[in-house]
């Protein structure tokens, strides 16, 4: 494996951080999936994190959460899905 890949993964591995590369093929969000989509886990997490607030942090991740909720609100049911295709086909 190429040393700037060996390095990323440690980067990776060490606190989840994705160490930017020359000329970057991938996104760091795309780097996380491939790597966690291989079993590369990070084992701690960036320093960084320590300084936000416990109360911040849940307020984030509920704000999060309740974003994620709504997109799938917004999405058609399976049967809806469906009916629709139907409808597409003999139109």
């Amino acid at each position: 494996m190429p040393q700037p890949l060996l390095h990323k993964i440690a980067t990776f591995r060490a606190r989840g951080d994705i160490a930017p590369m020359e000329d970057e093929t991938f996104s760091p969000e795309s780097w996380r999936a491939i790597f966690t989509g291989f079993g590369v886990m990070p084992e701690s997490w960036p320093p960084s994190i320590d300084r936000i607030s416990p109360n911040r942090f849940k307020a984030e991740f509920s704000r999060t959460l309740e974003f994620i909720k709504g997109k799938v609100l917004e999405q058609p049911t399976h049967d809806g899905y469906l009916d629709s295709l139907c409808r597409t086909s003999t139109a």
